[in-house]
């Protein structure tokens, strides 16, 4: 089964692909992961997205559109993509069986972020990042809700953990 989990930042996507792993037995592709993981190897790309991410932009379409397809061929019995696609440009040539939404309230997403910068001294969780990252979010990700209608799954990022993952595994049933 190949897997997209959308929802703004700190809506616990990460936590809930995990799960959603060991559960279905198909890896957790983060794109998110992949690219701090180039960044702190100095590689070429991690230092042209770093540039983009200390900034709370995304990395441009047709660098990380690459970067992902060839990731995503090693993978040919399933997945869960956390993280990717950010728009409908990339997700156009992606083959995918379900898409899970998971939404919260700005107030909410935004006290996580921040006690996250707190616990693991990341740099791109301050308030202002956090805002801008919301921001873009809402303007270039919620389109794909649309253009996913047929595969979506809404999901309450409000609850508790255990119910969000619940609530996951009874939607792709």
């Amino acid at each position: 089964m190949k897997i997209i989990l959308i929802g703004p930042p700190g809506t616990g996507k990460g936590t809930q692909a995990k799960k959603l792993s060991k559960y279905l037995n198909i890896p957790v592709i983060s794109s998110g992961d992949l690219i701090r993981d180039e960044v702190k190897k100095k590689t070429e790309f991690g230092l042209m997205a770093k540039d983009y991410i200390d900034k709370g932009e995304f990395v441009p379409d047709d660098k990380i559109i690459d970067f992902v397809n060839n990731i995503l061929e090693q993978f040919n019995k399933g997945f869960i993509l956390d993280g990717y696609p950010r728009n409908i440009n990339q997700a156009k040539d992606l083959d995918i069986d379900k898409v899970i939404y998971i939404n919260s309230s700005r107030e909410n997403i935004i006290k996580r972020l921040l006690g996250r910068a707190r616990k693991q001294g990341r740099s791109d969780d301050t308030k202002e990042i956090i805002e801008n990252r919301l921001d873009i979010f809402d303007k270039e990700t919620k389109p794909l809700l649309e253009f996913y209608k047929e595969k979506l799954i809404i999901i309450n990022g409000n609850n508790s953990m255990d119910k969000v993952f619940n609530d996951i595994v009874e939607g792709l049933k």
